[in-house]
């Protein structure tokens, strides 16, 4: 999984690399350390809920049912 979050005030916005391309996170919210927001396939509307820690983010991921939990690091410069 690979995200590029952008952050301005509670608003998160940005795009998150999928099979069918570059989509866009829609409905992004920040309350203090937490966060949600939905990226949509064609059909399929995922939602993401997670934290912001000091060295990485936990999300939980959930769609047609199905939730699976993940930690995502900072992509490291070259």
């Amino acid at each position: 999984m690979l995200y590029n979050f952008q952050i301005d005030g509670d608003k998160l916005t940005g795009t998150a690399k999928t099979p069918k391309g570059d989509m866009p996170i829609e409905d992004g919210k920040i309350t203090g350390d937490s966060f949600k927001f939905t990226v949509s396939i064609e059909d399929i509307h995922i939602a993401h809920t997670g934290k912001f820690y000091g060295d990485s983010v936990g999300v939980d991921i959930e769609a047609n049912g199905s939730k699976v939990h993940s930690t995502l690091k900072r992509a490291q410069q070259p």
